[in-house]
């Protein structure tokens, strides 16, 4: 008799929901498959970034800097913005910073503070990969239909919504 093979982690997931009373499977099944593409499409995005020696937070930076006023932004702002701790901005900052792609200056009203503003080279690299952004964006979703794409983004709002339950004490 030939050893079974060795269960995925959907698989052991499920069977272990299997055993709790009330739990809708099917939905459990969806998360699973969520997750997964989740990790697939995050691990894509990454890889495309990096051929740029960016990140995703870090593109997010640039372009918030690009459409800034002269003044440019201070770090909070861009924390805010990017959705990510002062802590990792000024992390992101120091790497953006030691790449030439932005500078710091004492902020022009307020010399407490400091203006992050994007160098012609931080503009150079965000308009030189545009285009190849773009067209790799829309080779992804250009999968879909226009119906399906609105379906996606209606459907996405509403796990949107839904993920605070995870966030819930």
């Amino acid at each position: 008799m030939s050893p079974s093979p060795k269960a995925s982690f959907a698989e052991m997931v499920l069977a272990m929901a299997a055993h709790i009373p009330g739990i809708d499977l099917d939905a459990v099944r969806t998360g699973l498959a969520m997750r997964h593409n989740v990790k697939e499409i995050q691990s894509a995005i990454h890889a495309h970034f990096a051929r740029y020696d960016l990140s995703p937070a870090r593109f997010t930076v640039l372009v918030l800097l690009m459409h800034a006023q002269e003044e440019g932004l201070n770090p909070a702002e861009l924390a805010e913005e990017v959705d990510v701790s002062r802590a990792s901005m000024t992390g992101l900052l120091d790497v953006l910073e030691h790449a030439g792609l932005i500078t710091r200056a004492q902020h022009p009203s307020d010399r407490r503070m400091v203006a992050i503003q994007i160098t012609d080279k931080g503009r150079q690299t965000v308009l030189d990969m545009l285009p190849d952004h773009f067209r790799r964006i829309s080779r992804v979703v250009g999968q879909l239909t226009p119906d399906e794409r609105r379906t996606l983004v209606s459907l996405m709002t509403k796990l949107a919504a839904g993920a605070a339950a995870l966030r819930q004490d």
